[in-house]
């Protein structure tokens, strides 16, 4: 089993737009613009911060706004209603913490006392976290930087270990601040690769992909054409001695290798044979010396007019 890297000790998640998923969309008189601009307003704030109640804070955002409290208690039940666990990166994370069983998990999220209750009924899997910190509990949120730093104390976390995952820039750039690796949260793949890099062992992580790769690793251009070359499998058998995970098409008797392991791409229909593929191919595969000597002998009779060996 892979070990924690030594970087990387604890991760700590928001958990609304990260872990959850929720729709502003009710059939109410409220557009989402309205909800997600009440989500956003200091009197939202105090109500996440435990500073009012439930009641208090629909009564003062629809006095706010003009609206209709009743109707303000309705929408925000709906987006209740709404939330869903993300499974699959729910999934991922446990594939983790099972990998990794020192590795601890903790959540910090911007969320008041009623909703935290609601949101602790949806089935998820809370058990793989180590702890939670909702900002009503701790009378703060974030991005003040005293949020970070309560959990920071609580959890005993070594910022400098501890990486943390939030879909708000702005959130990301506090956790920076008091010396958290951040994350944003944008897209799920980048993010994923981001927290297998400073979680999983780099050496044990490129083992495994040679390994499952063998025979299959051909260069591929950012148009995604396949080139099947000999050079990039030298370069490969040169750093790993492992010929089995390289797909090679041996040169002739004569100790000559060309670029190409079969037919010839974006160029001409016939490819000679070329002194930087047939230099690593002598060398890597030590070949034999007077074949090796033959071959140089060839390659100074490609000199240009400054003396300088051309490639072919």
């Amino acid at each position: 089993m892979a070990h924690i890297s030594p970087h990387v000790s604890t991760i700590i998640f928001d958990i609304g737009d990260v872990l959850f998923t929720w729709s502003a969309e009710t059939p109410t008189s409220l557009s989402p613009r309205t909800i997600r601009d009440i989500t956003s307003s200091p009197t939202w704030g105090r109500y996440e911060c435990g500073k009012l109640t439930q009641e208090e804070c629909y009564q003062l955002v629809a006095s706010e706004r003009g609206l209709d409290p009743d109707e303000v208690e309705r929408a925000f039940q709906y987006a209740r209603d709404s939330l869903k666990p993300s499974n699959d990166f729910y999934a991922f994370i446990r594939s983790l913490k099972d990998r990794h069983p020192n590795l601890r998990i903790f959540a910090m999220s911007n969320i008041s006392g009623p909703d935290y209750e609601a949101l602790r009924t949806k089935d998820a899997d809370w058990s793989m976290f180590d702890d939670i910190f909702p900002s009503y509990a701790s009378g703060t949120r974030k991005p003040n930087l005293g949020f970070y730093q309560h959990v920071l104390r609580e959890t005993g976390s070594d910022p400098r270990f501890t990486v943390f995952v939030d879909d708000k820039a702005e959130n990301v750039l506090a956790a920076r601040s008091v010396g958290l690796h951040g994350i944003v949260f944008d897209r799920v793949e980048a993010v994923r690769q981001a927290l297998l890099h400073l979680v999983d062992d780099p050496v044990q992580r490129a083992t495994k992909y040679l390994q499952d790769h063998a025979g299959r690793m051909d260069s591929i251009t950012d148009t995604g054409l396949v080139i099947g070359d000999n050079f990039a499998q030298l370069l490969i058998y040169e750093l790993t001695n492992q010929r089995q995970l390289v797909e090679l098409v041996e040169s002739p008797s004569d100790g000559k290798w060309n670029f190409f392991r079969n037919r010839p791409a974006l160029t001409t229909a016939e490819y000679p044979y070329d002194m930087d593929t047939t230099s690593i191919g002598l060398t890597v595969l030590q070949c034999d010396s007077d074949i090796a000597n033959l071959v140089m002998d060839e390659m100074l009779l490609y000199l240009d007019e400054d003396g300088i060996v051309q490639v072919w």
